[in-house]
């Protein structure tokens, strides 16, 4: 359970959930106060808006409940007028290590004419279980 406190509230109701035995953690994330609580916790609700009337208590059945978009509106991230996370699918694509400007340039046309939106290039490249870093050209085009 997720419950949004106000900011005045925050130790009152951590005090309350104390008493009661309940575990739980406070946050503050995206600007909310935030108590999380264990999943199997059982809350007196009632007891939780007595102590902060403008308390939003949320149900969240996810194990991960902080990752969860039962709390919270969905995160959309402005990258050059391309959306992320919004409605449309975007595909980024490159090299995991990238070696040289033609590289770049030849992997980006080549993504572009794909329907991809976004350029992804890395300057390490794991694969199994050794590491490969790009080359020095690599890392000042990325840098």
């Amino acid at each position: 359970m997720i419950i949004k406190v106000s900011r005045d509230r925050v130790d009152d109701v951590a005090s309350l959930l104390d008493k009661a035995g309940v575990r739980f953690s406070v946050v503050r994330i995206y600007g909310d106060d935030l108590v999380i609580t264990w999943p199997d916790s059982k809350i007196d609700v009632n007891a939780v808006k007595s102590v902060d009337p403008n308390a939003v208590i949320i149900e969240v059945k996810a194990k991960y409940q902080l990752a969860s978009n039962a709390w919270r509106d969905r995160t959309i991230v402005d990258v050059s007028g391309v959306k992320i996370g919004g409605d449309e699918v975007v595909v980024a694509a490159g090299p995991c290590a990238v070696e040289s400007y033609e590289q770049v340039r030849d992997t980006a046309i080549a993504v572009k004419e794909a329907g991809g939106l976004s350029y992804l290039g890395g300057v390490v490249r794991l694969s199994l279980g050794q590491i490969h870093i790009a080359s020095r050209g690599g890392l000042v085009l990325m840098g």
